[in-house]
């Protein structure tokens, strides 16, 4: 049975270990050492960490920030708004529902009180797939242009990204 539990500052190690997923297909992000301290620290201090479990190894994690906006274009009550930043699966975890599980749980938590916006890649996107089945809608127009350096030289570093919210009024 899983358990669904929110991270700490002693959970680097289990933070680390899904995050590691972005270095691998379809997003070849280059992070170091730094980066993943960097990223686990600012969630710690700024955000929100949910892990999903199978006894004590983490399968999935979900990101969120409370009253976050990163972004001028996007036309958001930020007092009213939380900003899923990631969901992600462990490559061995994958397929057993763990990150619409993950998903419901912050709709569930915060649906009712807030807004929650995310952005995702413009296309092949997993995490759209299981936001537009839990009631999150595109945001049209608004398409940010995003840079990451790559471990593939035949990726590029810059991609486009679109963004999706789920009103409070969308309770399902």
């Amino acid at each position: 049975m899983e358990d669904i539990r929110k991270l700490n500052s002693k959970d680097y190690e289990d933070f680390k270990k899904v995050f590691q997923m972005f270095e691998r297909e379809p997003f070849y992000e280059a992070w170091e050492e730094e980066d993943y301290i960097q990223e686990f620290i600012d969630f710690i201090e700024n955000g929100q960490m949910y892990g999903i479990y199978i006894k004590d190894e983490i399968c999935g994690l979900i990101t969120i920030k409370e009253k976050y906006k990163k972004w001028d274009e996007l036309e958001l009550d930020i007092e009213k708004s939380i900003y899923l930043s990631d969901i992600v699966v462990r490559r061995n975890s994958r397929n057993r529902g763990y990150a619409t599980k993950l998903m419901k749980y912050i709709i569930s938590k915060y649906g009712e009180q807030y807004d929650i916006y995310m952005r995702t890649n413009l296309e092949n996107s997993m995490s759209e797939g299981i936001a537009r089945k839990n009631g999150f809608e595109i945001i049209n127009g608004k398409i940010q242009t995003v840079s990451f350096k790559r471990t593939r030289p035949d990726i590029p570093e810059t991609d486009q990204r679109k963004y999706l919210i789920r009103k409070k009024a969308n309770l399902q």
